[in-house]
């Protein structure tokens, strides 16, 4: 059994140019998600553009998907199960993964630097969570927001939140 209790919160690693990461929540019993508690993977996905996580920086005016590929360019919105928004005529990433075994973590949004006080970065995507139980009782939230931006950047697209369960309450 697990239990996220009170106003606990429970996330996994920020991605990075190099890495994705991911939470894996595999209980043979219950898991409990209490009042005020949370199990956020939201901003943890691929890298927005201009983007710092750490010591690694995506430099580029791209936001991050599928491979750690080049993704979303200069403003348009990250994608992963729809199409992020498009700025002018400017490259959105293509739509991918499967919408009935949701796994993977939601792309990057463009962004641009005018000058070095000038950043505009795209927000980074929502990240991975795969839960396994019995019965999940949530009375608190389970998020996997793609990031906001500031300015004009691209907003990262949500990431996964897939569930298999017997009993869901809450």
């Amino acid at each position: 059994n697990v239990l996220v209790k009170e106003a606990a919160t429970l996330n996994h690693s920020n991605a990075t140019t190099k890495k994705e990461y991911r939470m894996d929540l595999i209980a043979s019993g219950k898991v409990v998600v209490g009042p005020d508690a949370k199990i956020n993977v939201s901003t943890k996905g691929y890298m927005g553009a201009r983007q710092k996580v750490g010591a690694l920086i995506n430099s580029s005016d791209y936001g991050l998907t599928l491979g750690n590929l080049p993704g979303s360019y200069y403003f348009s919105g990250g994608s992963y199960g729809g199409y992020g928004g498009q700025y002018s005529t400017n490259k959105v990433t293509e739509v991918y993964g499967s919408p009935y075994e949701p796994t993977n973590p939601g792309s990057g949004g463009g962004g641009h630097q005018y000058s070095s006080d000038n950043i505009m970065a795209g927000g980074n995507g929502g990240g991975v969570l795969h839960l396994e139980a019995e019965e999940l009782i949530v009375d608190g939230s389970l998020i996997a927001h793609g990031g906001n931006i500031t300015s004009y950047g691209g907003g990262g697209a949500g990431g996964s939140i897939y569930l298999r369960v017997t009993t869901l309450k809450g």
